[in-house]
């Protein structure tokens, strides 16, 4: 990640938002992208502090409150919870967001999550299809100074990687055809 990623995009108004997010209490980070021809155009960024599933719906709804939302959240949210009135994180985006929810019925493979990331970032043809807003200065942040533990292709738990790691789940998402939004296509698919 570097410069490359790093330019002016603008949200059409319009589009449907592809929005990653990663649960965590203190930051909860969303990632909010589009898809542009064929590349992810990061144009926002959301993070809440000492926070919820709810908390977060609410506010991505009272900052896009009539756009249509696919969300790709942490699969580990579908999980239920006591702490939540017995509703996952997943159920609690759907219900008070009406979020579309994409994600896999297990957990992604670590390795995998983060090789999509890399290829959304650069190729192995030299293409970067990930941009990203420099308003967006906690993911740009994130991607930057993302660390991994000595000797394995697994992330530092720092407060760096909740925003990679959010927009991670957006980018293997799309890579695993879970969206109606296909690699390597400038059309959307509508498979709803």
């Amino acid at each position: 990640f570097g410069s490359g990623n790093i330019k002016p995009v603008v949200d059409d108004g319009v589009s449907p938002l592809i929005i990653g997010m990663d649960f965590n209490r203190t930051p909860f980070c969303a990632c909010v992208a589009q898809m542009q021809a064929n590349t992810l155009a990061v144009i926002d960024e959301i993070t809440l502090m000492e926070s919820d599933s709810r908390e977060m719906a609410l506010t991505i709804r009272d900052r896009y409150p009539n756009r249509a939302i696919h969300c790709c959240p942490d699969p580990t949210g579908k999980r239920l919870q006591t702490s939540s009135l017995g509703l996952s994180d997943h159920k609690i985006l759907k219900e008070v967001g009406n979020f579309v929810i994409h994600a896999p019925k297990a957990p992604w493979r670590q390795r995998d999550t983060i090789n999509a990331l890399r290829m959304w970032i650069l190729s192995a043809d030299g293409q970067r299809r990930l941009q990203v807003d420099p308003t967006c200065k906690r993911v740009i942040r994130s991607l930057r100074n993302l660390t991994f533990k000595p000797g394995k292709a697994e992330p530092m738990d720092d407060d760096n990687s909740h925003m990679a790691e959010a927009t991670a789940y957006m980018a293997i998402a799309i890579s695993k055809g879970l969206t109606p939004w296909t690699v390597g296509s400038s059309e959307t698919v509508s498979v709803w």
